[in-house]
């Protein structure tokens, strides 16, 4: 891989964003003045500098070390062996770790608001209750006018429990922390906790080592464990088969909890502007064109090159407990990872008290939690790095080593064809915009995706073995 040494510094336009690896976190603009954070036409942020605006080199190394996916940016590991090492152990693909837990929140509503055990929310809550924190950075629904086209969802600043409870459920949208980092960098004195995905708290970690006023303002970093962002088109694409056409899409309820049902069948729920009027609409996700989180339509392609599910470098990281013995739980229930001890103490006092439920597990069930994600992740990344080694292409440096973990041909093929489905998403989509047919989506994705699902079949020789066993049984008993 075509890499730059430590001692260079990399231009971060011709690698990061050229390369397709910017996920617009903002912390390069908080970094360098001369850069912002637009939306694409496909629906994703990206980091931009104007018109003949160019960096000097002592620009470009400030922006380059914020950026979670630059030549010049610590690792997860070098970020968290320096926070937690000391008092936590490492697993190798849950990171540091205090305690690993299962459970939900008792208390209240924070459970049935949530989109799993509300354990999110009430993390933070808490902290404000307890008075560690001022207020809370975190994302919620534009309260502002409806403009056609705008953004869904962003960053905001919660200084009350009712503030921050606006925010529950989870986002699958995407956002930036350029405007409410240049917010907190003036309003100086103030505590705060964030919440984020992975990549958005590793940015944070870094910006915090290079801004004073960033580290002395964010105390605390809450993680969610993640699959991938998606383009602002997913929740395009969700509006418009419910029947709420592009730019006509108010709000959406990505994670909408069906009573009865396991947690993993939840629905959507979607709010806009009809022929009938506002309406509200929803439909099971399952039913849904693209609802298969596996097919990773509408991703970021940074996603592919990440290899960090469990946000390592957050105080703690919360995320779905997505294992056997909670499927009949349709109510939620989360998966913990702790590392700061302040939240290990937080946890025992109410669970003492009865508002949380909590059981502890090994790091590797909670790892099991999240096996699909790791595979893709940690496997998958290894094909990815050594197949863009192989074009010659520049990538980010990471954790995994390419072509470092073996894989058979028919698991190489699907994540060769998830690439595929992930950049055919975005492009299909839009083409499905500019001739207002939404069908055309779908049919030009069909193909890709039988190919993608026929892997899944058993092979050849299985079925045809499968079928003589069936044939022989039912000639032996005649």
């Amino acid at each position: 891989m075509p890499t730059t040494p430590d001692s260079e510094s990399p231009d971060l336009f011709k690698t990061v964003v050229a390369g397709g690896y910017c996920v617009g976190c903002g912390a390069c603009a908080v970094a360098c003045g001369k850069i912002r954070i637009e939306m694409t036409d496909l629906g994703t942020y990206q980091a931009v500098l104007g018109n003949g605006t160019t960096l000097s080199s002592a620009e470009n190394r400030a922006a380059a070390a914020v950026c979670g996916f630059s030549t010049l940016a610590q690792n997860e590991d070098q970020i968290a062996g320096a926070l937690y090492s000391a008092h936590a152990t490492r697993h190798p693909e849950v990171g540091y770790h205090i305690q690993t837990l299962t459970g939900y929140v008792v208390e209240g509503t924070f459970r049935a608001d949530g989109s799993s055990g509300g354990m999110g929310t009430w993390i933070a809550a808490e902290l404000l209750r307890l008075r560690h924190i001022d207020a809370v950075i975190h994302v919620q629904p534009r309260y502002a006018a409806q403009k056609s086209g705008s953004p869904l969802y962003e960053f905001s600043i919660a200084c009350s429990e009712e503030d921050l409870r606006s925010g529950a459920h989870s986002h699958y949208y995407p956002v930036t922390l350029a405007d409410v980092f240049a917010r907190i960098k003036k309003d100086t004195g103030l505590r705060y906790a964030l919440i984020g995905v992975p990549c958005f708290i590793k940015a944070a970690r870094l910006l915090a080592q290079q801004d004073e006023s960033i580290a002395h303002a964010v105390r605390f970093y809450i993680g969610l464990v993640c699959g991938h962002l998606k383009s602002a088109a997913f929740a395009t694409s969700l509006g418009w088969q419910a029947g709420i056409a592009p730019d006509h899409l108010h709000g959406i309820d990505f994670r909408h909890k069906i009573q009865g049902r396991s947690p993993r069948k939840y629905g959507f729920r979607a709010t806009g502007h009809t022929e009938r009027g506002n309406v509200e609409v929803g439909r099971p996700m399952q039913d849904v064109f693209g609802g298969d989180w596996g097919l990773g339509f509408f991703k970021y392609k940074a996603c592919d090159y990440c290899d960090d599910v469990f946000a390592e470098t957050a105080d703690i990281v919360i995320g779905d407990a997505w294992l056997p013995q909670f499927d009949a739980v349709w109510q939620g229930t989360n998966v913990l990872v702790v590392r700061h001890p302040l939240f290990v103490d937080i946890l025992a006092s109410a669970s003492a008290q009865s508002r949380v439920q909590i059981a502890p597990v090994t790091a590797d069930i909670a790892a099991a939690s999240q096996r699909s994600g790791l595979s893709h992740r940690r496997e998958g990344l290894s094909c990815r790095l050594a197949s863009a080694d192989r074009r010659g292409d520049w990538h980010p440096p990471k954790r995994v080593i390419a072509g470092s973990i073996a894989v058979t041909r028919r698991r190489r093929r699907i994540y060769e064809l998830r690439e595929q489905l992930r950049d055919a998403s975005h492009s299909a989509f839009a083409q499905a915009r500019e001739k207002n047919d939404l069908g055309h989506f779908e049919t030009t994705l069909r193909p890709l995706m039988k190919r993608y699902y026929d892997q899944f079949k058993p092979a050849l020789a299985v079925r045809l073995h499968n079928r003589f066993k069936k044939l022989w049984s039912g000639l032996v008993h005649s």
